[in-house]
């Protein structure tokens, strides 16, 4: 991930609060700021990678549901070849009974 130096102003008595809790866990400010960033803003981070594996399923469900229809297709059209070659066969052979 790249890092990209930002500036931002926060109240004093809140920046008083971050150097205190950074201070007690032992990591510099920005640090803490940053961990605060990412706790705060992954919920939304997972939330949205799981609507993008929902598009993903229902993009493939879409896919399969075609693939199915072209293949009942592909079924009904070879059980209607085979259908047709035993009537002409039976009639084929009714006929040859008939001479």
């Amino acid at each position: 991930m790249a890092r990209r130096p930002v500036r931002v102003s926060l109240d004093e008595a809140l920046w008083d609060a971050v150097e205190a809790a950074a201070r007690a866990r032992g990591i510099a400010p920005y640090l803490f700021v940053e961990e605060a960033l990412k706790a705060a803003l992954g919920p939304s981070e997972t939330v949205a990678r799981l609507a993008e594996l929902a598009d993903a399923a229902a993009a493939s469900a879409r896919e399969a549901q075609v693939s199915a229809a072209e293949m009942r297709d592909q079924i009904q059209v070879i059980s209607d070849f085979i259908v047709d070659l035993y009537r002409a066969e039976a009639q084929a052979s009714d006929h040859a009974g008939q001479v």
